[in-house]
């Protein structure tokens, strides 16, 4: 595998870096919208359709005049400069509304994914001696060294600079030119230069997990900033206790007022674990991910929690620490950082693992007698990025109980504890304490939550639903796969890709030869194939990292190292398929009739694998709410759909329409000359018959012994 083949291997990994880090790098840029990441990513999907798509149209019009330094692809790098140099600026720049911000990013996103991916359909086109099979084996190991770069850089906290500074590179190695014009050296510097001086800031720290930025008021007062939500200021326990007394409401509902065991989840920056020593606790064990929040708070927290002697921090997820503890606890506290995170796969924010009835059954579990379970829920920092949560968000500013998400936490609770589930904050939408109190206190009043409760007080009780489960996650969504405006978008994106598919074919039919050797075209029905299949390896990756995640957490092992899981057993699934084949002297999938472009049918690969991920990333929006079984019953039908279309694809390519015996070669094969043209050309009426002499005499045998 040489030349092509080695461009073909950097085609892929760039490619998975930019549709797996882009998303991901916008989420931490400091936007809290909900559909921001979830919106860039299918942009990125449809821009590489479009890309692709550009690739095969313009394969069969080359003329000789070279392309200009802003043509053939190298929009993408600029499109991608100006992403960042916007995203940098952001903070700066006047809001604009979430139904102008979100679209405006998307659009950027896909101009940069179309971009680099036509500037890496030349690479596809010249493939050298690699059939399609092999086109798709090799980019399939360009994604796994893609998934091993993002794992790599990820695990060494490096900043945003790190994946820049490879897509620049990978860009110039790609580069189909002879040389790298001095323009798209510039462009290409754009990103590496902002995202450096960002990195390089006063009181930006990086982590696996996002982006950590401390800041320091006039009155002496550390706060800190994660992935653009702002934590609660660091003060002393004391202090807190004495203005802020609601803030420490959780520890009231345990008798008494002072827990000797308790268990943080989310301990972030350290303040529930300084109240929890401020009152006495003899033991207290801090559950956080994120080493960045840990450093911070033992830096510059006034209290230093983390210092104590009786802290215990555990550098771990709060799910898969709670499958594992073996101790007892009075309180087992979950904080409101728990309610902002983020489903991996499908990018569904404000939802957690560790808010599920399975998860609160391992907390029962852990509870001694007479404990109690809490959870705090900021619904007005989960609700401002509209989206999703900006329901509510209205609903909180009449009374944080008729706010969904705030209603099913309560019942996922009283359906792990047998027993209703109670209520403790103002009513203004605001953080609430969601709890099961194992004994009554007189230190903090807890409401009942249900209906004769309700009724009593003389307020509506509304239903929440269904109480959330490993199966279905997603707290953010309130029962809804879709809603109408996210359903709207996801359809118009499929729709997209599918109009640049189409467009992408226009003209093959016009250089087909006509009359009984016309060859029956398969190119839709191989289309089909790959997109089905495409769709299949997205929605079975996000039941696979799905599982993955409630046991180990969703951390950067699963975030890279289950879709790099995934995409080998497919590759090794189409080399095996490809071998069997060849083998049995079968024409296989790679084998296309001899009137085929191979340029145009490799990029044409890529435009419907590229599809097939997209309406695949549209189809596993859902997963969350519908379930593993829905999922994978999705999974099984595009199979199906896909292995029938490819059986088409056998029988159309070796028998004509008339039942005979099609004569179909491999490109590489001896072809006569009058047919190994591309475009072929249609015989005229003024065209002479070629004159075809006698046949030459066979060679005379030479006598036997």
């Amino acid at each position: 595998m040489r030349g092509g083949g080695v461009r073909i291997v950097l085609t892929g990994a760039q490619l998975t870096l930019l549709l797996v880090w882009l998303p991901r790098w916008v989420g931490t840029s400091g936007l809290t919208l909900e559909r921001l990441p979830t919106a860039v990513g299918a942009a990125c999907l449809l821009g590489a359709v479009a890309g692709f798509a550009r690739s095969a149209r313009r394969s069969d019009r080359q003329s000789g005049r070279q392309p200009g330094p802003l043509s053939s692809g190298a929009y993408g790098p600029v499109g991608f400069a100006v992403l960042v140099v916007l995203l940098t600026a952001w903070p700066v720049l006047p809001s604009p509304p979430v139904r102008v911000a979100v679209p405006l990013l998307a659009l950027v996103a896909a101009i940069t994914a179309a971009g680099h991916a036509e500037l890496h359909g030349e690479a596809l086109r010249q493939r050298g001696r690699l059939t399609g099979a092999g086109v798709l084996v090799v980019l399939g190991l360009g994604g796994l060294l893609g998934f091993g770069a993002d794992a790599a850089l990820s695990s060494a906290a490096t900043p945003p600079v790190g994946w820049a500074l490879l897509l620049a590179l990978a860009s110039a190695v790609t580069w189909a030119r002879p040389a790298v014009p001095v323009v798209l050296v510039g462009v290409l510097a754009v990103p590496p230069l902002v995202l450096g001086g960002q990195a390089m800031a006063a009181g930006t720290t990086w982590s696996a997990y996002g982006k950590v930025t401390e800041r320091t008021s006039l009155a002496n007062v550390t706060s800190a900033v994660h992935n653009g939500v702002r934590l609660p200021d660091m003060r002393e326990a004391r202090e807190v206790a004495r203005d802020e007394p609601a803030r420490l409401a959780a520890f009231d509902l345990v008798p008494g007022g002072h827990p000797r065991r308790v268990l943080v989840l989310g301990a972030g920056i350290g303040n529930e674990t300084a109240f929890a020593l401020g009152r006495g606790a003899e033991h207290v064990d801090a559950v956080e991910v994120d080493p960045a929040l840990v450093r911070l708070a033992g830096n510059r927290h006034p209290d230093h929690p983390y210092a104590d002697s009786r802290v215990t921090v555990h550098l771990a997820d709060p799910r898969a620490y709670l499958d594992r503890a073996t101790g007892r606890y009075d309180l087992v506290l979950v904080t409101a950082a728990v309610g902002r995170d983020v489903l991996p796969g499908t990018g569904t924010p404000g939802s957690s693992y560790a808010l599920t009835t399975e998860a609160f059954g391992q907390a029962r579990r852990l509870l001694a007698p007479g404990g109690t379970v809490a959870v705090e829920y900021d619904q007005a920092a989960v609700s401002s990025g509209g989206g999703g949560e900006s329901r509510s968000g209205r609903a909180g500013r009449q009374g944080s109980t008729d706010s969904p998400a705030a209603r099913r936490i309560a019942t996922t609770l009283a359906a792990a504890f047998d027993r209703p589930a109670c209520r403790v904050g103002p009513a203004d939408g605001g953080r609430v304490i969601l709890a099961v109190v194992g004994a009554r206190s007189a230190t903090r009043t807890c409401v009942p939550l249900t209906a004769e409760a309700a009724s009593a007080a003389g307020t509506p009780f509304t239903d929440s639903g269904a109480p959330l489960t490993d199966d279905r996650p997603a707290l953010s969504r309130h029962g809804q796969p879709w809603s109408g405006q996210t359903a709207g978008a996801l359809a118009l994106l499929v729709v997209a890709a599918a109009a640049a598919l189409g467009w992408s074919r226009r003209g093959t039919r016009r250089s087909r030869p006509a009359g009984p050797d016309r060859i029956v075209s398969t190119d839709r029905l191989t289309g089909a194939a790959l997109v089905g299949s495409g769709a299949a390896v997205w929605v079975a990756g996000l039941v696979v990292t799905g599982w993955a995640a409630v046991r180990v957490g969703p951390g950067w092992p699963i975030r890279s190292g289950v879709p790099a899981l995934v995409l080998g057993v497919s590759v090794a699934v189409v080399l095996l398929g490809a071998t069997v084949s060849a083998r049995r002297h079968r024409p296989a999938r790679r084998d296309r009739p001899v009137t085929a472009d191979p340029a145009r049918t490799a990029t044409q690969t890529a435009a419907h694998l590229a599809a097939g991920l997209l309406l695949g990333s549209c189809l596993g929006y859902g997963v969350p709410v519908y379930g593993t079984a829905a999922a994978l019953g999705t999974v099984a039908s595009l199979l199906i759909a896909a292995g029938v279309a490819a059986a088409w694809v056998r029988r159309r390519t070796t028998r004509r329409p008339g039942g005979e015996p099609n004569p179909v070669r491999h490109p590489r094969r001896d072809i006569p000359a009058d047919r190994a043209a591309w475009p072929p050309t249609r015989p005229t009426s003024s065209s002479p018959e070629p004159t075809r002499g006698p046949a030459p005499p066979s060679p005379a045998r030479r006598p036997g012994p």
